[in-house]
């Protein structure tokens, strides 16, 4: 998928902050040992199309569409 090329993620991360880039560092690792988790992501759309967010369905592992953001917008999603 050119979605999650290394050229699409160096768009995107190229734009995070100190404090995005914090918030990562430490909800990745507590999502992988699967932590509960309650925080607020925002995404920022710096591609040239629309961005699809998804979330995986615990129960039946189906992918749930949340969200298409269109370029140069940015959302707030609450999660956990």
């Amino acid at each position: 998928q050119h979605e999650n090329s290394p050229f699409s993620i160096k768009a995107v991360v190229q734009h995070l902050t100190p404090d995005h880039i914090g918030k990562l560092e430490r909800a990745i690792p507590a999502l992988m040992k699967g932590e509960e988790l309650h925080t607020s992501v925002s995404f920022m759309n710096a591609l040239d199309s629309a961005i699809h967010i998804h979330w995986l369905n615990p129960e039946t592992k189906e992918e749930v569409l949340v969200s298409n953001i269109h370029p140069g917008s940015v959302e707030v999603h609450t999660t956990h």
